[in-house]
């Protein structure tokens, strides 16, 4: 049984993130921890990202606020019980959202998180670089789902011979067994026209995923990503992040960045 992480800022529940969860313990059961975090009017970020720097101001909580989580943490409640779902309940006062997820993760075998709700109030632009900021922070892989998605038919795993794709790729087949045999496509998109250590990968890639077809994307994959994407049947991403190469810049206005900020489909990251 895995333990998963989801976490929900204040009163933005996410039924999409839940959602995914609900079907992955029909796969095979899992234990779900909602961790509830502050909801906050306005955050000055603790770290230096996209030229966003100062310290994290969490308002008091107003009764509101306060009847608005605890209205959350009855509804993750009563879907957990409704679903069947072994559940545990975190929710304390914080005042450090980084520093508690990274804490949290660190004991979890994978976080959830909602691309479209998780800090929305902070504005489209904000709210993106602040996922991204916990998803570096993350001590383990992170799925981040969109709303309205169907749940994986097809797996795209974006591949460039870097050691954070190969290890994206070893962390989904163990934390997703049941779905490594669907059809999945590796995505060749790095700067090279050859596909980087192909002979070693494919002895290790081939064994994980049976039904596994190869595919180089021949225009520019910052423009064109995102739609031959969508062209798949119901797909998931799968990919590495935070090196140096082609694939780990992704979350930073390259290919992938694009899925995530439009909420196209779930996708699976993991780094070192």
């Amino acid at each position: 049984m895995k333990k998963v992480l989801l976490a929900i800022d204040g009163q933005n529940f996410s039924e999409g993130a839940f959602e995914f969860i609900r079907r992955m313990n029909e796969i095979d059961p899992v234990l779900v921890v909602g961790l509830f975090l502050p909801s906050v009017e306005f955050t000055e970020l603790l770290y230096s990202f996209g030229g966003m720097t100062g310290p994290v101001f969490l308002p008091e909580m107003t009764n509101d606020v306060e009847n608005q989580t605890k209205a959350s943490i009855k509804l993750f409640e009563a879907h957990c019980d409704k679903a069947g779902l072994e559940f545990r309940t975190h929710y304390t006062p914080v005042e450090n959202v980084v520093n508690e997820i990274r804490k949290e993760s660190r004991y979890a075998d994978l976080l959830v998180l909602s691309s479209e709700k998780f800090y929305t109030n902070l504005g489209t632009e904000r709210q993106h670089e602040y996922l991204l900021h916990v998803l570096h922070q993350s001590e383990c892989p992170v799925v981040l789902v969109p709303e309205r998605f169907e749940f994986p038919e097809t797996l795209v795993i974006a591949f460039d011979g870097s050691p954070a794709s190969a290890y994206a790729i070893r962390q989904f087949s163990g934390l997703f067994p049941q779905l490594t045999g669907l059809k999945t496509i590796l995505v060749h998109a790095g700067v090279k026209e050859q596909m980087p250590d192909w002979d070693y990968a494919e002895e290790m890639i081939n064994r994980h995923f049976p039904n596994l077809t190869v595919h180089s994307l021949v225009a520019d994959p910052k423009k064109y990503f995102d739609s031959w994407v969508m062209d798949n049947r119901n797909p998931m991403v799968i990919a590495g992040a935070y090196s140096r190469s082609f694939i780990s810049e992704m979350m930073k206005k390259s290919f992938v960045s694009t899925v995530v900020e439009e909420h196209y489909v779930p996708v699976f990251i993991a780094h070192r």
